[in-house]
């Protein structure tokens, strides 16, 4: 559906393929609300869900899938650069802390540590990797953190759909030989961030007044 546009839609289709873990989200968070419907309604069911068991199937397949990624790896693609690897997943990563560390104690205050891993891990990889790092600190899921990262990658579609459009210019410009797209893409990229984040703050300040109240 996307080869009409050419470059862009190939790109395009490339990114919505390596979105399938939302997707999968999404359908184990409709089913389990028309499992909680279906319960609610007093029907009967032979077998119901066992929290305890489910939680040790994701945590067995979160660490298999993990270790999957990292065996994926090549060694060869990585050795040829290795610089801009580092580079980048250096300045990125101390950003993003950076980011995190400032904004989720705003948001989840009382699971900032478990928050903060999680989504340091989904930002900079994907859920499983996020879910990963919770496990460390947080090995039962006692915190609302599996639930956030689970919700909050579910709706990332939505929100990132922007993104899918905003990440094409610049292969577009590139392509073209155009640079001056790799600067509109930036701008783009910080008027979006700016919106989500206040659009945010805004939020979180008005539970909380609602709350004190």
């Amino acid at each position: 559906m996307l080869t009409p546009l050419g470059t862009f839609g190939a790109n395009l289709a490339q990114l919505l393929v390596g979105f399938h873990f939302l997707i999968g989200s999404l359908y184990a968070v409709v089913f389990r609300l028309i499992l909680n419907k279906v319960q609610q309604a007093g029907l009967k069911l032979e077998h119901s869900p066992n929290n305890f068991l489910l939680q040790r199937i994701a945590g067995f397949s979160f660490d298999y899938m993990i270790t999957a990624s990292i065996a994926a790896i090549s060694i060869y693609a990585l050795r040829e650069y290795i610089v801009p690897v580092l580079l980048i997943t250096t300045v990125g990563g101390l950003l993003t802390v950076l980011y995190l560390v400032w904004i989720v104690p705003r948001i989840f205050p009382n699971a900032a540590l478990p928050n903060t891993l999680g989504f340091f891990g989904m930002q900079t990889g994907t859920i499983s990797t996020g879910m990963a790092l919770v496990k460390a600190v947080d090995p039962h899921f006692k915190t609302n953190t599996a639930d956030n990262l689970v919700m909050g990658s579910g709706t990332a579609l939505l929100f990132g759909f922007p993104l899918l459009i905003l990440l094409n210019i610049p292969v577009v410009g590139y392509v073209q030989d155009t640079p001056m797209l790799y600067f509109y893409t930036l701008v783009g990229f910080v008027l979006y961030l700016l919106l989500l984040v206040g659009a945010l703050l805004f939020r979180t300040r008005n539970i909380n007044v609602a709350r004190s109240e």
